[in-house]
């Protein structure tokens, strides 16, 4: 008993113990569980809320995204419930989730700005636990941050317009999207719109492939733009201007096409250029093939067609150039192609030159001034032992080649010196009755003068020199007024008076002699002086003459030390930039955008851009007024710019009718912000700099300066719907 006693009394205290231990042991783990499970519903919450922050961050770089990288909410949140600019939407609710215990929902604070140009946005995602009642017992919050701001990564700006109408630009980002602004009356923004634009769009590929290239007409016929992806695939839109896009459809079906199409070439080969003409658009492939599109007027398609009763292709046909082989580089086409107007040329590999499509003034190099529908020889160059083309370009009007020896010449039309030489011959525009009809030099005799058939020798080739005379090389003799009855005309020794004097108006194509008070007329085969008449649209348009050069004639150098190694034309002038950093340029100069202090219609003597530094690159506009300009990137990386300035193009802060003298661009500053590329057209002005930002200067009247106005400006503005940062969230 005892002994029970005694084992019983040992025993219960260890039960006692044992029970308390546990109990201790199962209170700590209760408190332990409840504890994880307090953690594991704060981590949860907290999730959600982290989640619904990301959710406003989604919203707001969509927003954001949709307007160049720019808030458009303002002063407002953005929730669930509003659109993007922070309108509360009518039905749409403002919460993500809803439980029976909890909602969870989100704010986007007002975008605040730094003095740097970036944007920072708060967003604070909120979980809220209610009770069956609906009251809110605990809530959680995630904050993020939203920066956007600074520069998209800029790879190419492609800058268009079209006369008369208006301006527009495009940009290529690192990010592969092309975005375009400003004008859209033909839907070449491919916005799959037709309304002009006052901030970025995306031009809308049906491919998911990133965009490396993008390209439209940098002359007046801005109708089309093309986006180029990395699969080497093309799309297209705008005016299907006769078929011209190139995919698939007629200018029959659909003349406007807003929203991209592919461009249709065969399946074996990849686009790796594109060239926008009026009518014609042009494609570089990777066989080193090019196929055109569009109108078949004038041999313009170059696929060695009949071009009487031919049709438009709105398919690309291959322009009928030698067949490619790698081992002749004569054969195989650069992406140095150059269209206007109606005719097309192409630079080969090997320093040849080819064009094709309309010959009325001697710019295929011939003097039948016919059409070819097969691609012409220009020229020997590249020819053994002939210099090699290194860069065509071509006005509508006339060809320049610039050569590996740093010399150019030119074919065609020559009326305004564009040449840069006073050499033509002056042919009688067809529709005056006469057919390929030039001025000759008749005779042995060197007297007589009368109209003959265009034959490009040495008798039809006249210098329109400074003092008036109006010189034959080939007989050493001026046209000159024979007698007092002001009607006689002859050749004769060159004197210089008043007898030998004559103004040329290259506009109209007249040769006036203030000493009769008459005009140089044609009549039957013969020349003669008569009354000057207003313009060349009455019957006595036969007194117009053309002014050409059928044959390379050289850009006259003789004024300026070093070659030359870039050329740059739009109507009827010629730029170049010289070995030694000078730019001289010859043609029409009327708003004096030439750069050297005159105003000229006919400037056949290149002339000096007087600029304070050396040039390292150029960009010429002259369109009509007033848009004529002429830009030059200095050596000290700022812009310079002469010629028109109705709409503060020039961008020194000032409008004037026109600066004949170059003046420095505000804001380009040569040192943080530095010039790498100027393009212009239509009082518009966008320059690109090397650190891939976009500024933009002029006419504004569609939007194209994008900076979500119309307002014209004369001070240089960096597109900030442009050059902002894709949003980043921390």
């Amino acid at each position: 008993m005892v002994y029970r006693a005694v084992s019983m009394g040992f025993a219960l205290p260890t039960v006692i113990i044992t029970s308390v231990v546990m109990f201790a042991i199962l209170t700590a783990a209760i408190g332990m569980v409840a504890s994880i499970t307090t953690s594991l519903g704060t981590q949860y919450y907290e999730e959600l809320a982290t989640d619904a922050a990301e959710s406003g961050s989604a919203q707001a770089d969509s927003c954001l995204q949709a307007n160049g990288y720019t808030s458009t909410w303002g002063s407002k949140n953005l929730t669930p419930a509003t659109n993007c600019a922070g309108n509360t939407v009518s039905g749409q609710h403002n919460y993500i989730v809803t439980t029976p215990t909890y909602t969870s929902t989100y704010t986007v604070a007002p975008v605040t700005s730094s003095g740097t140009g970036t944007q920072t946005a708060t967003i604070t995602g909120t979980v809220n636990l209610t009770r069956s009642s609906g009251t809110v017992w605990r809530t959680y919050t995630k904050t993020l941050v939203v920066k956007t701001g600074g520069q998209i990564g800029t790879n190419q700006v492609v800058f268009g317009y079209s006369n008369s109408q208006g301006a527009f630009f495009g940009t290529v980002g690192g990010d592969g999207i092309m975005r375009t602004v400003g004008y859209n009356g033909m839907g070449q923004l491919g916005n799959g719109s037709y309304g002009s634009t006052l901030t970025p769009t995306q031009f809308q590929t049906p491919s998911n492939a990133r965009i490396v290239a993008g390209y439209t007409s940098f002359l007046s016929v801005g109708y089309r733009m093309y986006a180029l992806d990395s699969d080497g695939n093309a799309y297209g839109a705008g005016y299907n201007n006769g078929s011209s896009l190139g995919v698939g459809v007629s200018e029959a079906t659909s003349g406007w096409i807003p929203s991209p199409r592919q461009v249709i070439i065969p399946a074996t080969e990849k686009i790796t250029s594109v060239v926008v003409g009026g009518e014609n658009d042009y494609f570089l492939t990777s066989g080193n093939n090019i196929y055109a599109a569009g109108v078949c007027a004038n041999g313009k398609l170059g696929s060695n067609y009949t071009i009487s009763g031919c049709s438009n292709q709105a398919t690309p046909v291959r322009v009928n150039l030698p067949a490619p082989n790698t081992s002749s580089p004569n054969t195989i086409p650069t992406s140095n192609i150059v269209t206007d107007r109606s005719s097309a040329y192409v630079r080969m590999a090997g320093g040849a030159v080819y064009g094709w499509g309309m010959g009325d003034l001697g710019q295929l190099g011939t003097e039948t001034f016919a059409d070819s529908a097969t691609p012409v020889k220009i020229g020997t160059y590249g020819n053994s032992g002939q210099p090699q083309a290194t860069q065509i370009a071509f006005d509508g009007d006339t060809l320049y080649i610039l050569d590996n020896t740093g010399h150019v010449n030119s074919v065609g039309y020559n009326t305004f010196g564009q040449m840069g030489n006073d050499s033509m011959s002056l042919r009688l525009p067809y529709y005056t009755g006469y057919t390929n009809t030039c001025i000759d030099n008749a005779g042995a005799d060197g007297v007589t003068i009368r109209t003959y058939t265009c034959n490009g020798t040495a008798a039809q080739k006249y210098e329109l020199r400074t003092d008036g005379s109006v010189y034959n090389a080939n007989k050493n003799v001026c046209l000159d007024n024979k007698s007092a009855d002001g009607v006689t005309l002859q050749l004769h020794a060159c004197n210089g008076t008043a007898a030998q004097v004559f103004t040329w108006t290259p506009t109209l194509g007249k040769l006036y002699n203030p000493q009769s008070g008459k005009c140089v007329v044609a009549y039957s085969n013969t020349l003669q002086l008569d009354g000057c008449y207003p313009d060349n649209t009455t019957n006595y348009s036969n007194e117009w003459f053309k002014g050409y050069n059928s044959s390379p004639t050289p850009f006259d150098m003789s004024g300026f030390s070093g070659t030359i190694t870039k050329i740059w034309t739009d109507q009827w002038s010629l730029s170049c930039l010289t070995s030694n950093g000078e730019v001289w340029s010859a043609g029409l100069n009327s708003a004096g955008q030439f750069g050297n202090g005159t105003v000229a219609n006919y400037q056949a003597v290149p002339v000096k851009f007087n600029m304070p530094v050396t040039a390292v690159d150029l960009y010429e506009t002259n369109s009509t007024d007033p848009y004529q300009n002429l830009y030059a990137i200095g050596s000290n990386g700022k812009v310079y710019g002469a010629g028109a300035n109705s709409f503060g193009q020039l961008g020194n802060g000032t409008t004037s009718t026109y600066s004949k003298t170059p003046v420095a661009m505000s804001v380009i500053n040569g040192s943080s912000i530095v010039a790498s590329q100027v393009q212009s057209g239509y009082g518009t002005t966008v320059i690109f700099t090397t650190n891939g930002s976009v500024y933009t200067v002029g006419n504004n009247n569609s939007g194209q300066l994008g900076d979500g106005t119309t307002t014209n400006s004369s001070v240089p503005i960096k597109a900030k719907y442009v050059n902002n940062l894709k949003a980043t969230t921390f």
